[in-house]
Order: structure tokens, then sequence, then C-alpha cells
């Protein structure tokens, strides 16, 4: 990994989502947005269901959906565990998916929620 990059690791329940190097990333806590970036103050913070953002000068800026879960930054080590994670596309096919069940409209709405958020 590039010298002065954060190293971001998003782990759900069933594997590990995303391990690379950034510049950034935009959390949604439960207090707010809070941006990490290399150099940051050892931290752990609560994280709310939405955006989440990864941006690299190299790779430009990706999106994608968490829901909920927790972040720690120590030694330049972004940590974050989540109930879920999706890209757009994932999310575009779940939420197509949850439209035609339509049993858990709670679901349904959190759903179209976070894909107007990342599209």
């Amino acid at each position: 990994m590039a010298a002065n990059k954060l190293k971001i690791r998003i782990i759900t329940p069933e594997r590990v989502f995303f391990e690379e190097g950034a510049d950034m990333a935009i959390l949604r806590c439960t207090t707010g947005d809070l941006g990490i970036m290399y150099g940051h103050e050892p931290c752990s913070v609560v994280l709310d269901i939405g955006m989440l953002r990864i941006l690299d000068d190299a790779a430009g800026e990706r999106r994608l959906a968490v829901f909920g879960g927790i972040a720690q930054v120590l030694d330049n080590v972004l940590t974050i565990l989540v109930h879920d994670a999706k890209w757009p596309d994932e999310l575009e096919k779940a939420l197509e998916e949850a439209d035609e069940d339509q049993d858990d409209l709670e679901d349904l709405q959190r759903l179209q929620y976070l894909f107007q958020m990342i599209k």
C-alpha cells in the first residue's frame, strides 16, 4: 500500500467485503457524517444506515450502502464492521427483489432510501 494511505477494511458477518487503501472515507454515523483520513486520531463510532464514500485519487469515488454497525480507527487502519454492505448494483438488485416481494414494507423503504443516496 502506498505511503499516507488509510487502510480500509469493511467486514460483514459473511465475508471481508472490502480491503484496500484510500485517501479518505466518509462514514454516516448516528451523530452525523465523519471523514477519516490518514493520521486520524484513534476513535470508535456507531454507524447508521446510510452511504459510505471511499475517496481515492487513483480509483476515484466509490459509494456503497451500509446497514448499521461500528467503525474503529487505529494506527491508520479503518475497520468497519457492518450488518450488511452493498455496492450500487447489488443494492439495485435487492431493491428489485424487495419490490416484487413487498412483504416487508420497512425493508423496501430502507432500500429505496439507500438507492437514492448512492446512485
